[in-house]
C-alpha cells in the first residue's frame, strides 16, 4: 500500500488517539487462528478444462477494539498462508485487514472512516452484493467479477463520511471513497477510483419529504479506458404512516469514456447520458423489514445521437427477515441500473436484477446451520455486435458445531454457475471447506 493511499485513515486514528486518550477505559483483544481445508473442482474458473485441488489454509490473526466515550477504533487483520496439494507453485500468503474507526463529535454530528485491505490470488469474491453484515450494502472490496485465474493482486478501499442529523429524519452528509486495484506480476488489471459524493434528507412538512444525493466518478486504467462518471438523484416523498410512503424520483447519469495516455486510440466505449423517471413505495419498519422498489422507463443517449435506447427498468433495495423462536428466514432483492466500473468498465451500462434467500436454524445449544440460495441476472446493453447477458446461479448450505467455548467446527458447500453469452467466462465451481476456527470466549482487556 503506498502511504498516500492510506494517510487520511491513519491520520485521523492519530489524531483521535491522542485526542481521546484521557478517555480510554480499556483495550480488547481477541485472538483468532483458524485452519480449514478445501476442495474445489474448478480453482480456474475455466468453462472447459476444470482443475481441481485441495486447499489447506492456515490463518492466525487478530481483532482489536478502543471504545471511547464519543469514539472508537476497531481493526480486524488476518494473514493467512495457503498450500495447494497439486499447484504447489501457487502456495503463498494472503493478507485481509478491516478497519474502522468513528468520532461522535455532537450527538447528532459524526465522522466515520475506513480502510480495507485485500491480498490474495483467488479468482473473485464470488458474490457482487456479499456483505455479512448488511446484504443491502454492497461489500467494502468491490468484487472483480471477471477475473479469472490465480494471479496474486492486492486491492486496497479507504472510505470516509461525515453525517450530520437535524430534526427527526433530517440528514445532510458527504463522503469520499478512493479504490486501488493492483496485479502483483501484470497492470493488465490495475485500476484506481476516487468517488466524492453528498446527499442530503429533509422533511419539508410531516407529510412532504425530498432526498437527494450526488457523486463523481474518476476511474484511471492504464490498460483500457478512462471514466469521468457523475450520478445525481432527486425524490420526492409523500409519507401515508409512519413507515410507507409513496414517492416519485428522477436519476440522471452521465458516463464520459476516454483513452488513457494514447490519444491516437480511439476508446472502446461510446459516451451517454441515462434518464430515468420512476415512481415507487418505500415501507420501513426496523432492520428486519427494509423495502424500497420503483419503476419506470429509463433513455439512453448516445454522445453520437446514434442508437438512442430505452426501455424497464426496476430500482429496489428490499430485505425482509421472519424471525422464529429457533431460526429466521430471509429474502433480498435488488435490482436497478448503473455504470460498469473495475474490470467491466468496458461494458458500459449495467443492468442488473438479483434475488437471494437464505435460512438458519438453531439444531440444539451447539448445533447450528444455514442454507442460501439466489439467482442473478446481469446485462450490458452496450455491448458490441450484441448485448451481454450473465445468469449466475448462487447455492451454499453449512453446519457448525460448538465442540468448546473456544472452539467451533464448520461445513460448508458452495455451488456457483455462470452461464454467459462469453463462453470463455462461463463456470460451474463446487466447494467444500471443513474449517476450525479457535478464539476465547470473550476478548482479553488491558
Amino acid at each position: 500500500m503506498k502511504r498516500i493511499h492510506v494517510s487520511l485513515f491513519y491520520t485521523f486514528i492519530f489524531l483521535l488517539f491522542f485526542g481521546n486518550a484521557a478517555f480510554c477505559t480499556q483495550i480488547n483483544i481477541t485472538p483468532v487462528l483458524e485452519i480449514s481445508e478445501e476442495y474445489n473442482d474448478n480453482i480456474f474458473q475455466d468453462p472447459s478444462d476444470t482443475e481441481d485441488d485441495f486447499l489447506t489454509t492456515i490463518s492466525p490473526g487478530f481483532i482489536l477494539e478502543i471504545p471511547w466515550q464519543t469514539a472508537g477504533f476497531t481493526v480486524n487483520y488476518s494473514p493467512s498462508y495457503v498450500f495447494y496439494h497439486q499447484n504447489d507453485d501457487l502456495n503463498d500468503w494472503r493478507h485481509s485487514l478491516n478497519a474502522s474507526a468513528y468520532k461522535e463529535f455532537t450527538s447528532k454530528t459524526r465522522f466515520e472512516v475506513t480502510e480495507d485491505y485485500l491480498l490474495t490470488e483467488e479468482p473473485d469474491s464470488r458474490d457482487r452484493l456479499a456483505n455479512p453484515e448488511d446484504p443491502l450494502e454492497s461489500p467494502a472490496i468491490t468484487p472483480d467479477r471477471l477475473r479469472r485465474g490465480r494471479e496474486k493482486r492486492w486491492t486496497n478501499t479507504s472510505a470516509a463520511k461525515l453525517e450530520h442529523r437535524f430534526g427527526i429524519d433530517n440528514l445532510l452528509y458527504t463522503a469520499f471513497r478512493h479504490e486501488i486495484r493492483k496485479g502483483i506480476d501484470t497492470s493488465e488489471d490495475d485500476t484506481y477510483l476516487s468517488s466524492p459524493s453528498a446527499g442530503v434528507t429533509y422533511r419539508i412538512t410531516q407529510h412532504v419529504g425530498i432526498e437527494s444525493e450526488f457523486y463523481y466518478i474518476n476511474e484511471n486504467q492504464p490498460e483500457g479506458d478512462d471514466l469521468d462518471g457523475w450520478y445525481g438523484r432527486m425524490r420526492g416523498l409523500w409519507r401515508l404512516t409512519r413507515y410507507l410512503s409513496l414517492y416519485a424520483q428522477y436519476t440522471h447519469t452521465i458516463a464520459d469514456y476516454h483513452p488513457h495516455e494514447d490519444e491516437t486510440r480511439i476508446s472502446a466505449n461510446e459516451d451517454f447520458s441515462l434518464y430515468e423517471p420512476t415512481v415507487g413505495f418505500t415501507y420501513n419498519i426496523d432492520q428486519d423489514t427494509r423495502i424500497d422498489i420503483g419503476a419506470g422507463y429509463y433513455f439512453q443517449e448516445f454522445k453520437s445521437g446514434d442508437g438512442d435506447d430505452g426501455g424497464f427498468v426496476v430500482e429496489a433495495k428490499a430485505d425482509k427477515v421472519w424471525r422464529y423462536q429457533r431460526g429466521l428466514v430471509g429474502l433480498t432483492f435488488s435490482s436497478g441500473n448503473e455504470v460498469s466500473t473495475g474490470t467491466e468498465t468496458e461494458l458500459g451500462l449495467h443492468q442488473y436484477y438479483d434475488l437471494r434467500g437464505r435460512a438458519e436454524y438453531n439444531f440444539s445449544k451447539n448445533l447450528s446451520g444455514n442454507l442460501f440460495a439466489g439467482y442473478q441476472w446481469d446485462k450490458y446493453p452496450d455491448e458490441k455486435p450484441e448485448a451481454r447477458t450473465d445468469k449466475t446461479i448462487l447455492t451454499g448450505t453449512g453446519l457448525t458445531y460448538q465442540l468448546y467455548r473456544w472452539m467451533a467446527l464448520q461445513l460448508n458447500y458452495e455451488y456457483t454457475d455462470l452461464n454467459t453469452d462469453v463462453d470463455e467466462d462461463a463456470y460451474t465451481e463446487n466447494r467444500v471447506i471443513f474449517l476450525i476456527r479457535l478464539t476465547p470466549s470473550s476478548p482479553y482487556r488491558l
